[in-house]
């Protein structure tokens, strides 16, 4: 997982890597987007939290995590406009 660790609940997403670790309630998060090569997760102050798709361990963990989040953070117009492609790509 290139140094970094992942893990998600149904309450909440943990990750950290080498400098760094967060924890973050998925109630916190306002808005998703997901792309070719990573998750953004937006959250308030206009910040955003990046999980790049390289740190999953698997297809399956990667699509687990994409189903949870779909069903606890809305998705962002830019991320529905290229959701297709992404799902074209992950087979």
């Amino acid at each position: 997982m290139d140094g970094m660790e992942l893990r998600f609940t149904e309450g909440k997403v943990f990750w950290r890597g080498k400098d760094f670790k967060s924890e973050v309630e998925w109630t916190y998060m306002k808005e998703y987007l997901e792309d070719l090569v990573a998750f953004m997760l937006f959250i308030p102050h206009n910040r955003y939290l990046l999980l790049p798709k390289r740190i999953f361990e698997s297809k399956d963990q990667m699509r687990k995590f994409r189903e949870l989040v779909k069903s606890k953070v809305k998705e962002s117009v830019a991320s529905k406009r290229i959701s297709k492609e992404v799902l074209k790509q992950d087979g």
